[in-house]
Order: structure tokens, then sequence, then C-alpha cells
């Protein structure tokens, strides 16, 4: 695993944790040397790069349930489980303000017919961005969303779920984390990926912790 669960999308879409989702795994970070910590080049078209981190949001699981519904409305009866993850999924977590989903597949065959679908409701899709074992796509209204199309009871969304459901269930843990974030997001201020190795061996930890905890019956 790089910082993400094995991607987990922390959220930036180039990863984050939704903060994400992470999670990302490449996706919008700038390409072409420049100083680490320093503010890259930017284009019209390269979009914001500034990681971000924001106290919770209350309206972050409202926001969640009215994506969701459009997602299952464009997929119809083929509609998979739609998971909340990343750091807005978090009661409390400070997090960057992007609302991280994930949707279980059969196989990730079935991912290139998803992500058509969802191109209809604004979704742009970005291929794997970094993280072997997804379909990632992000969208930029009505709120921020990063997506995930994975198999569901694969590596990729098991980690995502152990990580997540640990934080809300050991709120030390995730005061912790949210004390991380803030610490790594001022120093990667224009840097999302070292942001996201930087937060690795902590998120590795968690999901450790996690799967020993759900072996023992926990």
């Amino acid at each position: 695993m790089n910082g993400q669960i094995p991607g987990v999308n922390n959220g930036n879409g180039g990863n984050g944790d939704g903060d994400g989702g992470g999670g990302n795994g490449g996706g919008d970070g700038e390409e072409g040397e420049r100083t680490r910590g320093a503010p890259p080049a930017r284009t019209a078209a390269s979009g914001p790069g500034r990681v971000r981190v924001v106290a919770y949001d209350p309206r972050w699981p409202g926001l969640f349930e009215l994506e969701r519904d459009r997602l299952e409305a464009a997929l119809g009866e083929r509609a998979g489980a739609i998971e909340h993850v990343g750091g807005t999924a978090v009661p409390g977590l400070d997090a960057k303000p992007i609302v991280d989903l994930m949707l279980g597949l059969e196989s990730l065959e079935d991912g290139a017919r998803c992500a058509r679908l969802f191109e209809g409701v604004g979704y742009e899709q970005r291929g794997e961005a970094g993280v072997p074992g997804r379909i990632f796509l992000r969208k930029f209204t009505p709120y921020r969303y990063h997506l995930s199309l994975a198999p569901a009871g694969g590596e990729f969304w098991e980690c995502h779920l152990l990580f997540r459901d640990y934080l809300r269930t050991h709120p030390a843990t995730a005061r912790e984390y949210a004390r991380l974030k803030h610490e790594l997001a001022g120093r990667y201020r224009y840097d999302r990926e070292a942001y996201t190795e930087a937060k690795a061996g902590f998120v590795e930890a968690v999901v450790r912790r996690a799967k020993a905890a759900r072996e023992r019956g926990a």
C-alpha cells in the first residue's frame, strides 16, 4: 500500500482522503519537476492543486446520499453497493472537502460500462489514477466528488471499509489522524503526492490494526 489504502482514496483524485479519496493514486497532480512543497506552475485547465483540510462539515453525509441516489438512478437495476469512504465519511473528522464514493462491482470489467453511464451525470473518467484494481472518476459540481469503481470484496474495497469503520469506532485514532493531516497539509500545501505518501505509514498501521481486530472478532 502506498498511503492510499491500496490506494486509499483519500480523496485526492489524484489521490487523497476524499481526503478520499488519498485516495487517490495520482489523478490531478501536476506533471514535471518542481521543488517539493513549492506552488506548481498553473494553467487555466490544471484546476485547484492546493492541499486543504477543513473542519468536519455535517452536510457531508447528506451530500453523499444525494450523489448515491444520482448514481443509482444512472445505473438502474444494475446498481451495486455504493459506500461513502474517505475522510468525509467519518463523523467529526477534519478532511479535504471532497466526498468520496466507492461502487462495488462484480468484476473490474463491469467498470467500463458503469463509467460510461456516469459520464452522463457529469463525471470525468481518469483510468486507474495510479491505483491498480480500480477505475477512478471525478466530478466538480454541484460539489466535489471522487468515485472509485472496484470489485466488491477485493483488496481495494475491503481496505477502504476497514479504515473507515476503524476510525468511526475509535475516536482517539480519528483525532490523531486529523492532527497528522493538518500538519502534513501545512508542510506539503502544494504537493499532493508528498502529502499522500507522508500519510502512508499511519494509514497502513490502522488497516493492519483493523484486520487484526476483525480476526480476533473484536
